[in-house]
């Protein structure tokens, strides 16, 4: 009985260090992560003044008629006329 004990007390210390050492790299980590956040948030919300949001919510309504009403080869004959119109009018200057 005395062993199991001293097994529970060392996988008791064991375990206190790992999570001691979780909680240090937590701490270590906070201002990164939080700085990461303001960064992004800053980012996101300049896109969000410029009207990406919009843009992308429409782009994204688009692809969504465009999945659901071309098959595979459908879409990539489209996107084959798109280049070669594109190249067209680059060609044009």
């Amino acid at each position: 009985m005395a062993a199991q004990l001293d097994e529970i007390a060392a996988e008791s210390r064991r375990s206190r260090e790992r999570w001691e050492a979780i909680d240090e790299l937590a701490r270590d980590l906070t201002p990164i992560v939080t700085q990461a956040m303001e960064r992004a948030n800053a980012k996101l919300g300049d896109l969000e003044g410029r009207g990406y949001g919009e843009v992308l919510g429409a782009g994204a309504g688009v692809l969504d008629r465009v999945m659901r009403t071309f098959d595979r080869d459908g879409v990539k004959n489209i996107g084959d006329t798109i280049v070669l119109l594109l190249k067209t009018l680059q060609n044009l200057r």
